[in-house]
């Protein structure tokens, strides 16, 4: 699993366009991955997902975040997916970059 993501720069405080990941269970045979939960944190937020409560074995499913800066600068956060594999949480950090709005004017 991919353990950063950036989402660029972006005008606060509007929302960016939504980033997805893909999940793939890689367990062979019948088992099923099972999904506690999927969060995020900062100024970042879960817009999509396809994960049930549990993924097949070679299934897979997508979560979309967007980013909706707060403040200007570089803000900071996570995804957390919360499963009962030995290694969960798995957490992937996010980083995004908010921006001033810029008015533009034209004048006749």
């Amino acid at each position: 699993m991919r353990e950063s993501a950036s989402l660029a720069c972006h005008p606060r405080p509007t929302a960016s366009s939504p980033q997805s990941v893909t999940f793939s269970n890689m367990r062979t045979a019948t088992d099923a991955l099972a999904i506690g939960n999927i969060t995020t944190s900062g100024d970042f937020k879960v817009t999509s997902n396809t994960c049930a409560a549990s993924v097949p074995a070679g299934g897979q499913c997508t979560v979309s975040v967007v980013f909706k800066p707060s403040k200007t600068g570089t803000r900071k956060g996570a995804r957390t997916i919360r499963d009962l594999n030995p290694s969960s949480p798995h957490i992937v950090t996010l980083t995004g970059t908010g921006t001033n709005p810029v008015l533009r004017m034209r004048i006749d």
